[in-house]
């Protein structure tokens, strides 16, 4: 089964599981009903970013539906990490790098944290 039929199945597994409609669906990620038929339908294949907005709705993983991490040879982003990835770039860029460094602190107190054993 090729990437795209696999997202296929899972998005309409998805709308099935959460009880959602098209245009419901569409609605919350900013396309039409007609444009979530024809991605459930195989009609087209969605962009990246629209792939990405509707597995996060829908909660799926969007690199596991894709199988990306194994198949291209590459990091592709998943669901969550696009998220983030739109979210920084709604920063203005004068403070991107503050950003940045508050990123970098936050993963430095999060494997801190990691590295304490429970009792203390």
């Amino acid at each position: 089964m090729d990437r795209n039929e696999n997202y296929r199945r899972v998005l309409k597994a998805g709308l099935r599981r959460r009880g959602m409609t098209q245009k419901q669906l569409g609605n919350l990620v900013g396309l039409s009903q007609h444009t979530i038929s024809d991605y459930v339908c195989g009609k087209s294949v969605p962009a990246v970013g629209d792939a990405a907005a509707m597995a996060k709705v829908l909660s799926f993983s969007l690199d596991a539906t894709y199988d990306l991490r194994e198949n291209e040879g590459m990091i592709q982003p998943s669901a969550m990490e696009w998220t983030l990835l739109q979210l920084f770039q709604q920063v203005p860029p004068h403070q991107q790098k503050d950003v940045l460094e508050v990123l970098r602190w936050t993963v430095k107190i999060a494997k801190e944290t990691d590295k304490r054993s429970p009792n203390e």
